[in-house]
C-alpha cells in the first residue's frame, strides 16, 4: 500500500473505531453535530463519555486492516502509519477540530504500542500519552520523545502481550515488545524524575481474583510524571469496561477505569499549565 497522505484523511473521520485515540481540548466548547458524532464512539471503553466529561473531544482513528505499523521488530513495513496520524492530527488542527499544543494520545493494545511510535517520532504534536495492556514496540529505528505525562495500564499476567516484554500473541507471531519495567523505566528518563512511590487501590469485589496497584513517578524535572497502574492477576482487558472472554484474555477488573485514568491525568496537564477552567 502507498504512504497515507492527506488526502486520505476522511477515512479516519468515517471509520471511527476504539483502536485509538486521538483526544484533544474541544474548541470551540459548543457542541457540533460534527463533534457529537466524533464522541458517539467506543462506548464499550469509555473513552469517549470520559473525553466529554472533561471538555475534550476523541477522535478514533482505524488502521488499515484494523492494524497499526508500529514499527516492532516482526511486523514491520508499509503503511506508513505514522506520517498518517501526523498528517491526520494537522488536519484536525486546520479544521478547528483540535488546538495545536493541546492533543493527546492514547490507545488500547496495539494502538497503544502505535501511541508510543508516535510519541517517539512526532512528539512534537502531542502533549500527554496514555496506554492499555501495551508496551514500546520492539526495534523501533528511532525513539526521541519530548517529556510529557505518561499513563499506562497493564495486566501482570496479559498472555497477548507480556508484562515481561518478548513476543506478543497466542503464537508469538506479532512481533516482539519491551517489557513494561523497560518502557517505564525509558520515560522517567525521559521525564527527569526521581524515586517511585507506591500503592495497592481499593479492591471493589474482595472476591475478584485481580487487584490495582498505582506506582507513581512524581517530583520530576519536568513537571511530567509517570503512573503504571498494574493490573494484579489482569490480563489483556481494558480496566472497566466489558470484559473479553477469559479464557482467551485473562481476568479483568473494575477498581479501576482505564479511560477515566487516562483523561483525568490529561485533564490534569490542562490545569497544571494553566491553559483554561477543566475538571481533572
Amino acid at each position: 500500500m502507498p504512504d497515507a497522505t492527506p488526502d486520505d484523511l476522511p477515512r479516519a473521520l468515517r471509520q471511527l473505531v476504539q483502536r485509538l485515540a486521538v483526544s484533544s481540548r474541544l474548541l470551540p466548547r459548543s457542541r457540533s453535530e460534527r463533534d457529537r458524532r466524533l464522541l458517539r464512539v467506543a462506548h464499550d471503553t469509555g473513552f469517549a463519555e470520559a473525553a466529554a466529561r472533561r471538555n475534550f473531544t476523541a477522535v478514533f482513528a482505524q488502521g488499515l486492516w484494523r492494524q497499526w505499523q508500529d514499527g516492532r521488530v516482526g511486523r514491520s513495513g508499509p503503511p506508513d502509519d505514522v506520517a498518517f496520524l501526523a498528517a491526520l492530527v494537522d488536519r484536525l488542527i486546520a479544521s478547528g477540530i483540535a488546538l495545536r499544543g493541546h492533543v493527546y494520545i492514547s490507545g488500547i493494545s496495539n494502538g497503544g504500542s502505535m501511541s508510543f511510535a508516535m510519541a517517539c517520532k512526532a512528539g512534537h504534536l502531542f502533549r500527554g500519552l496514555g496506554t492499555v495492556v501495551a508496551n514500546m514496540p520492539g526495534g523501533l529505528d528511532r525513539c526521541d520523545p519530548l517529556p510529557m505525562p505518561l499513563v499506562m495500564i497493564n495486566g501482570s499476567d496479559d498472555p497477548l502481550e507480556p508484562y515481561q516484554g518478548g513476543k506478543v500473541g497466542w503464537i508469538s507471531g506479532g512481533g516482539t515488545l519491551w517489557s513494561v519495567g523497560q518502557t517505564t523505566d525509558f520515560f522517567v528518563r525521559v521525564n527527569g524524575c526521581a524515586g517511585s512511590t507506591q500503592q495497592a487501590l481499593p479492591q471493589h469485589d474482595p472476591k475478584s481474583p485481580t487487584h490495582v496497584t498505582e506506582i507513581r513517578w512524581d517530583g520530576c524535572h519536568s513537571g511530567k510524571p509517570v503512573v503504571l497502574y498494574r493490573v494484579e492477576g489482569g490480563g489483556h482487558q481494558i480496566p472497566g469496561a466489558p470484559a473479553l472472554p477469559t479464557f482467551l484474555f485473562g481476568q479483568s477488573t473494575k477498581d479501576i477505569s482505564a479511560a477515566d485514568a487516562i483523561l483525568s491525568a490529561f485533564a490534569q496537564e490542562e490545569a497544571d499549565q494553566g491553559s483554561g477552567r477543566i475538571s481533572p
